[in-house]
């Protein structure tokens, strides 16, 4: 759950004292200190303090889900004043509102969660706009490609239980998962709107893999290999080809590896 660094830019509270739940920055979803502490009724600063303790106990990993700025708001008495507060991402949300408890908690972190999803219903959605015939074409392709992909995972899913597998079905999302980690992706949204999320480069790479992946596993069916090693070969397979492709094509910074288990 690595998170893209903010912009650093201070906070600033409307006119009214009120702040949005949910506001983009550098193009990500986020909340503020100052948001949730008024969403909750609490102090900012014992907000400030919750997110400095939490900050405290977790991996280097989860740490820029937190981003310390400034916020400038007004005094009451005619001026402004500033103060440490924080930009704070879904997944730092989510952390952060595991704590907070009481009647009305559950609601307002319902709320939350439906103005995150609507943020990021509309960045898909303005994205959407701006792409051009090449993205739609690659997608396009990619889904018929995956239709194929679909049917070769489906006979290998059977192939598996005839020789005795338990837990063939997961090999479905094993794979997929496997072929993601190979390409490093980012994991961008929620799953469903996952394969959207990707550019032009990267439709093309997960495409030319989910190929490879399709090849490798008619390949040991068709040579009566067993169940294990065609998935290992697939995966070699996979995993040789997306080194390959990550060398000509440009890398994402800032990706995250997903996790994936295997079938037995």
């Amino acid at each position: 759950m690595r998170s893209t660094p903010l912009s650093g830019q201070p906070l600033q509270t409307k006119n009214n004292g009120l702040v949005s739940l949910v506001e983009i920055s550098s193009g990500v979803p986020t909340t503020t200190s100052l948001a949730v502490a008024q969403k909750f009724g609490k102090r900012h600063d014992n907000v400030v303090r919750d997110i400095r303790k939490l900050a405290s106990q977790l991996p280097v990993d989860y740490l820029p889900n937190f981003e310390e700025v400034i916020s400038t708001f007004e005094n009451g008495k005619g001026g402004t004043q500033q103060a440490p507060a924080f930009r704070i991402t879904r997944d730092g949300f989510t952390l952060l509102a595991m704590g907070f408890t009481g009647k009305k908690a559950l609601q307002f972190k319902l709320d939350y969660i439906d103005a995150f999803n609507r943020m990021e219903r509309a960045l898909l959605a303005q994205a959407a706009a701006h792409r051009g015939a090449e993205w739609r074409q690659i997608r396009q392709e990619g889904k018929q490609v995956r239709l194929a992909w679909g049917g070769c995972v489906q006979e290998f899913v059977a192939y598996a239980r005839a020789q005795g597998s338990k837990h063939a079905d997961k090999y479905y999302m094993a794979i997929t998962k496997m072929e993601y980690a190979a390409l490093e992706l980012v994991k961008q949204a929620s799953d469903k709107h996952f394969r959207d999320s990707l550019d032009c480069f990267q439709h093309g790479q997960l495409t030319v893999v989910e190929m490879a992946a399709q090849r490798s596993l008619q390949q040991g069916m068709d040579a009566g290999m067993h169940y294990k090693d065609i998935y290992q070969l697939c995966k070699a397979h996979c995993m040789q080809l997306a080194a390959s492709l990550r060398k000509f094509l440009p890398a994402n910074a800032d990706s995250m590896r997903v996790s994936y288990v295997g079938a037995a």
